[in-house]
């Protein structure tokens, strides 16, 4: 097993006990594959140092959620536009930030 790949799953593993039941069901019942949850979890890990992680796990459910319709690709893809839908406010102050860091 590659360390990459190692990395994926340990990474999986900790968001299937750490993010909401949702999440987890969505997996376990086929709603999503596991390379598909690995997407999410590799999306949504930058947002880990700039968001409470309540807002974390309503983006996790929310791709969850459109797992059926996207592939890997196209749900990390969603990732980076998802706070738009769950937090717009703290969206707006992160993209402000960035702007005015240059």
């Amino acid at each position: 097993m590659s360390l990459t790949t190692a990395y994926r799953q340990v990474a999986l593993a900790q968001a299937l006990d750490t993010r909401p039941d949702e999440f987890g069901e969505a997996l376990a019942s086929g709603a999503m594959n596991v390379e598909q949850a690995q997407a999410i979890v590799s999306a949504l890990a930058p947002l880990r140092k700039k968001v409470a992680e309540s807002i974390i796990d309503r983006a996790a459910v929310v791709l969850a959620g459109q797992a059926s319709a996207l592939d890997p690709s196209e749900l990390r893809k969603a990732g980076r536009d998802v706070l738009q839908k769950v937090a717009p406010d703290v969206a707006e102050e992160i993209e402000r930030a960035r702007i005015d860091d240059g």
